[in-house]
């Protein structure tokens, strides 16, 4: 950094976070920091190798601002040197909006705010395109069949990076955008399977005869569970998840370590199994499968031992 990081220091910072599962070329560090009588967040590299990334961030931001005009405020870091610097907000992200809504019972899992994001997503600008860019950026080439895609590439544009509260729409983090188009319906996927994720233990603990689940991921005690009325709403059986599941693996070799990819098939079928009531993490289909799992796990270890 240069001569002027000294502007950077705090008065006092919260223990900071550093994304270290990413190759070295993209990880980035960032935390909480006190500056007088403002809170700020700061984004920064994580080591010399990502220092070109943060020139990357700050220029897909601007882009974004524009892309996003009329529809949402993207927010864009102040750039201090080799850091972005920016306000700290104090309201709740989208996900974690949704995430008190189940705790507080909405209806449906808290479909409607769901459906809020949805709509968000269908009313940026797009156009029926085979999106070629994007197949050829994932390097993925069965990919031929024109899609009704957004006009640009809001990758990680999912609820855990929007705040939605009176005055619009705030896109929180842009370090994913991209200048192709992207298949809006590959969007929302990403964005309802990135609920799954994040509020899975809300959703098993709301479990119930009135707000059922089904099966979306996962064997034994790493079972993720979806809303049905998620997946009924937004016609998921009609979506090519497994292309989209595979689109993200491909994504993922680009930005993550190898030892960091999370892999394994959904589980989502025809005939949907609907949940009431979940298994428990001793009952005898659970520990069915981590006998399974386990068993796996021992042939396939033996396999790559194993010389041609």
């Amino acid at each position: 950094m240069g001569p002027s990081a000294q502007l950077l220091k705090p008065e006092c910072s919260s223990e900071g976070t550093a994304n270290l599962d990413r190759r070295e070329e993209f990880q980035l560090a960032s935390r909480v920091e006190q500056r007088g009588a403002d809170r700020v967040f700061i984004k920064f590299p994580a080591n010399a190798a990502s220092r070109p990334f943060i020139d990357l961030i700050a220029e897909r931001e601007k882009f974004a601002a524009r892309q996003f005009r009329g529809q949402a405020e993207v927010v864009i870091g102040r750039r201090q040197d080799d850091v972005l610097v920016y306000p700290f907000l104090e309201a709740p992200n989208l996900e974690e909006q949704i995430g008190l809504e189940i705790l507080q019972n909405r209806k449906d899992f808290a479909l409607d705010s769901v459906v809020q994001y949805a709509h968000f997503l269908s009313g940026l600008p797009h156009l029926d395109c085979v999106p070629s860019q994007f197949r050829d950026f994932l390097g993925f080439k069965a990919m031929e069949t024109a899609m009704t895609c957004v006009t640009f590439g809001p990758y990680d544009c999912i609820p855990r990076n929007l705040i939605c509260d009176s005055s619009g729409w705030n896109v929180l983090d842009s370090e994913w955008t991209f200048s192709f188009a992207m298949p809006v319906d590959f969007l929302l996927w990403r964005g309802i399977h990135s609920l799954v994720f994040g509020l899975q233990q809300i959703i098993q603990a709301r479990t119930n005869g009135k707000a059922p689940v089904i099966l979306y991921q996962g064997y034994g005690r790493t079972r993720l569970y979806m809303p049905f009325a998620w997946y009924n709403a937004f016609e998921l059986h009609r979506m090519d998840r497994n292309r989209f599941i595979a689109w993200e693996e491909y994504f993922a070799r680009k930005i993550l370590k190898p030892e960091a990819i999370r892999r394994g098939r959904l589980r989502l079928s025809k005939r949907n199994k609907v949940y009431a009531s979940l298994p428990g993490p001793k009952s005898l289909l659970i520990c069915y499968e981590e006998l399974i799992k386990r068993a796996t796990r021992v042939i396939q270890t033996s396999l790559r031992k194993t010389p041609c």
